[in-house]
């Protein structure tokens, strides 16, 4: 596959899904895009304002977090944006990363309320459930609106409350590998290890935290430039619909 045109590319054959997929006990998934498309209709530039406020009446000045207009890009780096501070020692740094933490929660919960699944998302995973294959989540969204979109959805119990969202710490929201990690910690009592494990995700970030955890990675790109940036990233197998993967699945 090539990036000359970025038109031209394909998403992975049924052949190349079939090898990265060979021997997979465990699927891993990312929420936002593979589960449910949670900003993909409504910007969250809006909610990065409120962040650029928060900082400005907490005296926070930044230049590497100054032009972010991703929420989640903002509390990732916070840690990392003010020179001289150290996040584990400054009180008014991990307060600000509270604060910003509640807020996208807050969003979150408002936004899973009404958002509808990705398509054929609840279908693929009770699919994968029939099979027999141990779900998971590992996500840089807070574990609550997770459970709660599953539960609406009625695919909770098929992940057996293996959701592995955000926590206190933004240093450790993916590219980090901590969310997948701890997936794997959790099904590792039932013999499943990481090289039998795949995540399923849609950013590079998702790819670096693949990595980092040492499992397998598909990415799900609903658009090209999705697809350009995966691939440019390094991602070898990706799928534009969850009905491509579903079917690779029943061939293996």
């Amino acid at each position: 596959m090539t990036l000359t045109d970025a038109g031209g590319l394909e998403p992975s054959s049924p052949d190349a899904l079939a090898e990265v997929l060979a021997g997979v006990k465990c699927v891993m998934f990312d929420f936002d895009g593979p589960l449910c498309p949670l900003f993909e209709d409504r910007p969250s530039d809006g909610l990065a304002r409120t962040f650029h406020g928060i900082l400005a009446d907490a005296g926070l000045e930044s230049a590497e977090l100054s032009g972010l207009a991703d929420p989640y890009r903002m509390l990732r780096k916070l840690p990392y944006g003010f020179p001289g501070r150290r996040f584990d020692a400054d009180d008014l740094l991990r307060s600000v990363a509270s604060v910003f933490a509640e807020h996208l929660t807050l969003e979150e919960m408002e936004r899973v309320s009404r958002v509808e699944p990705t398509e054929g998302a609840v279908d693929f995973v009770r699919a994968l459930h029939d099979r027999g294959m141990t779900l998971a989540i590992a996500t840089n969204n807070s574990p609550e609106p997770v459970q709660t979109y599953l539960k609406s959805h009625g695919i909770e119990r098929m992940f057996a409350g293996r959701i592995y969202g955000r926590g206190q710490d933004p240093r450790r929201m993916k590219p980090h590998p901590d969310t997948v990690r701890r997936a794997l910690a959790a099904v590792a009592p039932y013999g499943i290890t990481r090289q039998e494990c795949v995540l399923l995700g849609d950013t590079p970030g998702d790819l670096a935290a693949a990595r980092g955890a040492g499992v397998r990675f598909i990415g799900y790109c609903r658009s090209q430039a999705k697809a350009v940036r995966l691939t440019t990233a390094g991602t070898r197998y990706w799928v534009a619909s969850l009905d491509r993967l579903s079917e690779a699945f029943q061939e293996k």
